[in-house]
Order: structure tokens, then C-alpha cells, then sequence
């Protein structure tokens, strides 16, 4: 497990750090357009759902992780597609709004969704091993120094932002539910940025990776990371149930490890 964490963390810093220090020049770092290639290409070429050296996978929008305005769509996105290719296969990826990703699947063109919280993985479907690991943190103002020993003193002592719609593991969601009086809700995480510049005495749980991002695009820096994290989570790629599936879950499980 800790040679896993160590390989997730060496790849998102290799992916983030161009993106968050010196610009890149044109075509450094890149993917060839056989990593993971548009739809429009592969349809010109004749590519099929059916063909065993193409994975059509359904995504949404999840930065750095998965974005279609980023180098490689996304780190997670890059990751996969790079494990896909040592095997010879090409990935191709459409985005949709989050709630269609899981759905779209079932009906057919599209093998899987991607990437997936564990808490985000639906009865009746097939999920890999993570593809690459993320941190859910606990975020607050760099000037607001703060201290705590678990979740149940967090919530308690402090005023908690939260993502709707974030898949969030059961002791946060539990703690929670045990201070409501404590908990903001936002949309986004712009938001939680948003929230953390305008009130210091607030906090958040949240990815930090993501919550970077959108702080680079508001241009402020004020938001710290607390240096204990409150869990680790995979980003799985989740796959309807079929035989055929089973075999692809087998051979990119091979190639996580």
C-alpha cells in the first residue's frame, strides 16, 4: 500500500507541478494522439465500441483529475490512458455532467466511468483497483491556525465547509450529521475557496488538488492545507457488469500494481 501511495504521489506531481510553476512550451510534455484520442478522430478512423484495442469510457469534468481543457484531459484521465497503452490499447474519453456519467454506461457505447470515489460506485457494477490516489483534506485561511484531533472535535470547534454533491466517506458525512449547526454546504469549489477568503475562521473539507486549481483561477493564496489528512481515496474506474468487462478489469488491475 505505501509503494501505491508513493506511486500516485510521484504522478501527480510530475502532472500538477508543470501546471501550477513555469509554463510549458509548446508541445513538452504532451500525449501523441494515439494516448487518448478524440472522438471525432477515431470515428474517422472506424474505430468500434466493439473493438477489444479502444476502451470508450463516459467522464466528467473533476480538475485536475479529469478536464478536457487540461494537458492529457486530466492527471487521472492521463494516468489511465498511459497504463492502457502499455498494453496497446487507445482510451477515448467524453465528458458528461456528472449525474449522466454512471448512467451513459448502461447504455452500451461506453464500457466504464471514470474517475470514481469509492462511494460513487453503483450495485451492478465492476470497479478496478485506484488508478491513482487522492487526499481529502481539511482546508483553512493561511493567517487562522487551527488544531484538532478527530473529526467529532472538528466539527464541534469550527465552522465546516462541504461540497454538495461530493462523495465524501462515511466519518465525515457522520460527523456531519452530529453538528449540523456547523456545517456550510456550497455548490462548488470555487465556492469553498470563496468561503475560506471571505470568512478565516471557516474551514473545509476538500480535495486539495482541486481546491488548488481553483484558487490559482481566482488568483488568491490564502487557503492553507492542514498537514494531517483526514482519509485517503481511490479514483477507480467503474465498468458495467459483464463477462467481457471482468477480463478488462483483470488486465488493468495487472497493470495498476
Amino acid at each position: 500500500m505505501y509503494k501505491y501511495i508513493l506511486i500516485s504521489a510521484l504522478v501527480l506531481s510530475a502532472h500538477l507541478a508543470p501546471a501550477f510553476a513555469a509554463p510549458q512550451q509548446a508541445g513538452e510534455g504532451r500525449l501523441k494522439w494515439n494516448d487518448v484520442v478524440p472522438d471525432s478522430v477515431l470515428d474517422i478512423l472506424g474505430y468500434h465500441q466493439d473493438d477489444p484495442k479502444v476502451w470508450y469510457i463516459a467522464a466528467y469534468e473533476y480538475p485536475p483529475y479529469a478536464d478536457p481543457k487540461a494537458e492529457g484531459q486530466g492527471v487521472a484521465i492521463k494516468r489511465l490512458g498511459e497504463l492502457l497503452k502499455l498494453k496497446g490499447i487507445k482510451l477515448q474519453v467524453k465528458f458528461f455532467e456528472k449525474d449522466r456519467a454512471q448512467g451513459i454506461v448502461s447504455q452500451g457505447k461506453y464500457i466504464g466511468y471514470y474517475p470514481a470515489l469509492p462511494t460513487e460506485v453503483g450495485q451492478k457494477f465492476l470497479k478496478s483497483e485506484p488508478v491513482l490516489l487522492t487526499s481529502l483534506s481539511v482546508l483553512h485561511h493561511v493567517d487562522y491556525k487551527i488544531q484538532w484531533e478527530n473529526l467529532g472535535e472538528l466539527f464541534s470547534k469550527y465552522q465546516v465547509v462541504l461540497v454538495k454533491g461530493y462523495a465524501y466517506p462515511r466519518n465525515v458525512t457522520q460527523a456531519a450529521e452530529e453538528h449540523p449547526e456547523n456545517v456550510t454546504y456550497v455548490d462548488t469549489y470555487a465556492d469553498v475557496v470563496k468561503s475560506i477568503e471571505s470568512n478565516s475562521t471557516r474551514v473545509a473539507i476538500a480535495d486539495p488538488n482541486t481546491a488548488l486549481v481553483n484558487a490559482r483561477a481566482l488568483r488568491t493564496f490564502h487557503v492553507d492545507r492542514y498537514p494531517r489528512d483526514v482519509a485517503t481515496q481511490g479514483l477507480y474506474l467503474v465498468l458495467g457488469d459483464t463477462e467481457e468487462n471482468k477480463e478488462r478489469v483483470k488486465l488493468l488491475n495487472s497493470l495498476v500494481y
